[in-house]
């Protein structure tokens, strides 16, 4: 028989269905208003802030002493003005301008708060250094890595009018979405991410559109997946610091190398030529009528308002009080928050707002006790806490300079401060004044040295990873102000007698006493050829700067470069395939040298190109025990071939591990080792190591200035003494070097390394 279908129990089963599907909607229906305070039917009242909210103390115990000078982002809203600073969150009164301050014992996070957004329910959130805040003007509530941020370290949070919660960090993009967080960086995002270094992000014209600057361009989401929008060119202009969204729905992006507006798929670049004050735009906020102000890298630079509607663009910059680090309309006029505080601009001036701060230093670098007080040393000078309150103490007081790097108490009790230059010299407290004491450098600011060049008025520079150190044989002079950078990956002289560095932040030029930044390119090697035509390596290019013009040069074909030399019709390089030359013609590739990789090269009294390569040795010594080092093999270029010039001798050098190698202008060759220095005249060798005056066996460089032989080891810098037969130590260097064979050399025209 065939089963017979119940009509009441198929109504019951379909009751049973419907009933479900209901109860799932309505479970939809309260989580929606758990997540984001409504529901469909009776959305809640937003919050409205009427007066000033009352701090609350949560963390009876403690006590923050922040200074709330540095202004990172400011908020308008119902009449509170909210910004955001180093010191904590401050909010004024607009009316009033009375203040409150909320810092980690009201429920903060971190002290240091970089953004602050509005969501649509009224709860203001904010980004600091160590994950973000949500307040409602009666508790915090604090979400970090732990929580499922991308990183703790927010750069900018924003909130979308669907309630959506959206951080920049280090590590990617975060979204709340009011239950969970979710990430997105450059694997998750499909590769479209352009980094994962997230630095500011704006919300789209359209629902659920985000706009995000990263350090290697812009992306956009469009709701469901991520798009690259970097752009083709320099490193700079997609080195983006900011992004925002016109109300008429134009998009455009603060970059290092210039102001940058997105027209259909490509983007439109404004730079100095077009009326901007410099190139290296820092924060952007619209104008109306579809202008823009716009903030640079530097505050002698101003505040520009730019109009690009009209065929040609038109800038207009005025001057600013201090560094801008944020833009914001307000009735009558803007609001800046600035590195000196906030700001009102209107009516035809710039005001300040009192700021609610009970420590008079901003950022606090060290804590000491000493002359019966706890004192604290930082940005302004050093302050001293009696109990009760700070009193501070800067250049009017006595000290030396307003930038206290390190406070220490002496064996009387006293307290002493050094300062960020070692020219600069240390101070101590006695007879409730402050007493100047000079020590001028005795070295080098670092123990890692990058190169040396050897000037026309026979001083030595040094580039190192603490900036440039140069030398006359008697004293040190450290030259870091200017510079974009006080990491120092290469240096050069140019055959002017002009001095290059070039900084993970850019390329400069030592003219006229000072330093002259010329880009902003991470610059790893850098040389000058005898026509004076700089060629230099970033992380993704080689470019050729022919006085004010740069030119990027087709790739080399090689894998990995490790040295620059610049010659009369081009350049050579040092690569892992062996040696590179590039002239007119293009490149040509000269590979199986001896020894494997070239590492370095150098160009002789005679003209000829040398080059140096290796690998690693390993063994044991007598006296020092086992060691292992890079060893090095040497090739010669006659002008039509190379030729492998090996040390095979080995009564010769102190070591085979070979770290240098100098060729003197008596014809003499030098050679650094693991075992000391060793002299080649020709006939015989001659050998040093710390038994006969060198601070280390181990060598890391040599170079010829002076008239003497200069050698550079982990324990210091040392000078050879042809009068004596012995080495002289120079400096103390401490640490250890690392890598050895990580040594670049460089030559005078008139031969000297």
């Amino acid at each position: 028989m065939k089963s017979m279908r119940n009509p009441s129990r198929t109504r019951q089963l379909a009751g049973a269905l419907l009933l479900l599907g209901l109860l799932a909607s309505l479970g939809g229906a309260v989580y929606l208003g758990m997540a984001y305070g409504r529901t469909a039917s009776h959305p809640a009242a937003p919050i409205r802030w009427a007066t000033l909210p009352a701090p609350i103390r949560i963390k009876p115990d403690w006590t923050s002493f922040t200074n709330t000078q540095i202004v990172n982002d400011i908020l308008r809203r119902d009449g509170l003005i909210w910004a955001a600073t180093d010191g904590g969150v401050v909010v004024w009164e607009a009316a009033t301008e009375k203040a409150v301050k909320f810092t980690v014992e009201h429920g903060l996070a971190d002290n240091r708060v970089s953004s602050v957004t509005a969501a649509p329910d009224g709860a203001l959130w904010f980004g600091t250094a160590s994950g973000v805040s949500r307040y409602d003007g009666r508790t915090w509530t604090t979400f970090t890595a732990t929580d499922g941020l991308p990183a703790n370290e927010i750069r900018d949070i924003l909130a979308t009018p669907d309630g959506r919660i959206w951080i920049a960090t280090p590590a990617g993009v975060g979204r709340y979405d009011g239950r969970t967080w979710t990430t997105f960086n450059r694997a998750r995002s499909l590769f479209q991410l352009p980094d994962d270094d997230v630095r500011a992000l704006a919300a789209g014209t359209e629902p659920g559109a985000i706009w995000a600057a990263t350090g290697k361009g812009a992306a956009f989401y469009d709701g469901r997946r991520w798009q690259d929008y970097a752009q083709t060119g320099s490193q700079a202009v997609n080195n983006l610091r900011d992004i925002t969204v016109t109300p008429g729905g134009e998009v455009w992006a603060a970059a290092a190398g210039g102001l940058k507006r997105l027209d259909g798929a490509k983007w439109q670049l404004f730079t100095t030529a077009d009326g901007l004050a410099a190139n290296e735009i820092r924060r952007l906020t619209p104008a109306a009528g579809g202008a823009i102000w716009l903030a640079y890298d530097e505050a002698e630079h101003g505040l520009t308002h730019f109009d690009a509607s009209t065929a040609i663009p038109a800038a207009a910059t005025e001057t600013a009080v201090s560094q801008i680090n944020a833009i914001a309309p307000a009735p009558d006029g803007l609001l800046l928050a600035t590195d000196d505080g906030l700001y009102r601009r209107g009516g035809g001036q710039t005001r300040p707002f009192a700021h609610p701060d009970d420590f008079p230093l901003n950022p606090a670098r060290d804590l000491a006790w000493g002359s019966g007080a706890v004192w604290i040393g930082g940005d302004g000078g050093a302050a001293r806490f009696d109990g009760a309150a700070w009193q501070p103490f800067g250049p009017a007081e006595g000290l030396t300079a307003a930038s206290v790097n390190r406070l220490f108490t002496g064996a009387d009790g006293q307290i002493w401060t050094a300062y960020d230059r070692p020219a600069q010299g240390v101070s101590y407290f006695q007879g409730g004044a402050w007493q100047p004491y000079a020590c001028p450098p005795a070295g080098p600011p670092s123990d890692r040295a990058r190169g040396a060049v050897l000037a026309d008025d026979g001083r030595i520079w040094f580039a190192t990873g603490a900036g440039i150190a140069v030398t006359d044989g008697q004293s040190w002079e450290i030259l870091n102000e200017g510079l974009p950078s006080a990491n120092i990956q290469t240096i050069a002289r140019g055959p002017d007698g002009r001095i290059w560095a070039g900084s993970d932040a850019g390329l400069s030029v030592w003219e006229n006493e000072r330093w002259r930044s010329l880009n902003h390119d991470d610059t790893r090697e850098l040389s000058v050829g005898p026509d004076g035509v700089v060629w230099f390596i970033t992380e993704s290019d080689i470019k050729r700067l022919d006085g004010e013009k740069t030119a990027v040069i087709s790739a080399p074909p090689v894998s990995q470069v490790y040295d620059l030399l610049a010659v009369e019709d081009g350049f050579w390089l040092a690569a892992a395939e062996g040696v590179a030359r590039y002239t007119k013609d293009g490149y040509q590739i000269y590979p199986g040298l001896a020894g494997g990789p070239s590492t370095t090269l150098l160009r002789g009294a005679d003209g000829a190109i040398w080059a140096a390569g290796g690998g690693q040795t390993a063994g044991s010594h007598p006296d020092y025990g086992s060691w292992q080092a890079d060893f090095v093999y040497l090739n010669r270029f006659d002008g039509q071939a190379w030729q492998p010039q090996l040390l095979t001798n080995p009564a010769g050098p102190n070591h085979s591990a070979i770290t240098a190698i100098l060729p003197a202008p008596d014809g003499s060759v030098w050679l650094g080792t693991l075992g000391g220095v060793s002299r080649f005249d020709g006939e015989t060798w001659q050998s040093w190591n710390r038994l006969r005056g060198l601070p280390d066996d181990a060598i890391l460089d040599l170079a010829w200035g002076d008239g003497a032989v200069w050698a550079a080891t982990p324990q210091g810098l040392a000078r050879y003494a042809p009068e004596t037969d012995s080495w002289q130590a120079a400096a103390e260097l401490a640490g250890v070097w690392r890598i050895p064979g990580d040594v670049t050399l460089a030559a005078a025209p008139d031969g000297a390394l």
